[in-house]
């Protein structure tokens, strides 16, 4: 009786054991929220047409970067330097705007995805992709970390 008894607490142990296991589990894997960068955010030289910006991410999080394009004018933003063993560009696309207006601009999205840990430049340009010039190219550069723990960004929202 005794065993049986013993048997039965070690098997009510060992299920809670593998519950707080799982538990634990789960909030780890729980999707951290994406972090959003507009042209607002970054900081703008004007006259030279650059900008930057910085983003701190986890592994597995996703990074949106929303910038105002008008690809009637032949004007679009095309990734230019991205290490793709740290970032994963998961998709790009365009929201027209909300007026109806022939030549309003809208927004390109960029979603990316934090791969693995470690510091990078992801670097994009709004030109005319036949225009090999890039005189009137506007260059975005966003310094990219990435790291284990979960650090507040001032860039965090839902999206």
């Amino acid at each position: 009786m005794k065993i049986a008894w013993r048997l039965s607490l070690l098997v009510v142990a060992g299920i809670l054991a593998l519950t707080a296991l799982a538990r634990v589990s789960e909030a780890q894997n729980a999707k951290v929220k994406p972090v959003v960068i507009t042209e607002e955010q970054a900081r703008w030289d004007k006259q030279m047409r650059m900008g930057t910006a910085k983003v701190r991410l986890v592994t597995r999080q996703e990074l949106y970067v929303q910038l105002e394009s008008n690809p009637t004018t032949g004007y679009a933003w095309q990734v230019v330097r991205q290490d793709k063993k740290q970032l994963k560009l998961l998709r790009k696309y365009f929201v027209a705007p909300k007026q109806k207006l022939l030549g309003a601009e809208g927004t390109e999205v960029f979603r990316f995805q934090a791969l693995q840990d470690g510091s990078s430049s992801l670097q994009l340009r709004y030109s005319r992709p036949f225009d090999k010039s890039g005189k009137d190219a506007t260059l975005l550069t966003i310094e990219v970390s990435v790291g284990q723990k979960s650090q507040p960004s001032e860039n965090s929202e839902k999206k």
